[in-house]
């Protein structure tokens, strides 16, 4: 019987993960060092949740309850899932760590106004600024960094501009602007 009972209290853990997931609202902080910190609002005890880059509690609140680290837990896992699709584009991206095509485009930036990072990381300043889509852009090479692909690339008409940027915003190119 003790079987019987492990899987009742399994199955009744689960139904509460589940609706408490279902209703929790979250603020999730990515850190400047890649760990992520989570404060559930189904309670109101101030409880924050860190977890590193890869999704392991490092440290829980002593306000925390049970249910508000089940809540964290599961926007953790959400929070890594979608971090995970956005690192892994589809079709002819920079996907790639090493090799790779010569040249990038630049490519579905919004406000058509793409920088280059100093180093492969958000809080680094911009070296060059103001990069229109369309922009070819040569690769000199990409590497993870804080959970996210940068690519070190320059400016194909001027080698001397050049920097990193996210691989969200590159698709391979021949390395000849298109004409219409």
């Amino acid at each position: 019987m003790p079987n019987l009972k492990a899987l009742f209290v399994y199955s009744l853990a689960f139904l509460c993960l589940t609706a408490l997931s279902a209703n929790a609202k979250v603020e999730i902080y990515t850190l400047p060092n890649g760990d992520v910190s989570i404060s559930p609002h189904n309670s109101n005890n101030g409880c924050t949740v860190l977890y590193d880059k890869n999704g392991k509690l490092i440290n829980k609140g002593s306000s925390c309850k049970f249910g508000d680290v089940l809540v964290a837990g599961l926007s953790m896992q959400a929070h890594l899932k979608e971090k995970n699709q956005a690192a892994s584009p589809q079709g002819e991206f920079a996907d790639g760590e090493a090799g790779g095509p010569d040249f990038w485009e630049i490519h579905g930036v919004k406000n058509n106004n793409l920088g280059l990072k100093a180093a492969p990381a958000q809080e680094a300043s911009f070296k060059v600024e103001g990069l229109p889509n369309g922009t070819i852009l040569r690769n000199l090479g990409c590497q993870m960094h804080g959970g996210e692909r940068w690519c070190k690339v320059s400016v194909k008409d001027h080698s001397s501009e050049e920097g990193w940027v996210r691989n969200i915003w590159l698709k391979e190119s021949s390395g000849e602007k298109a004409s219409w």
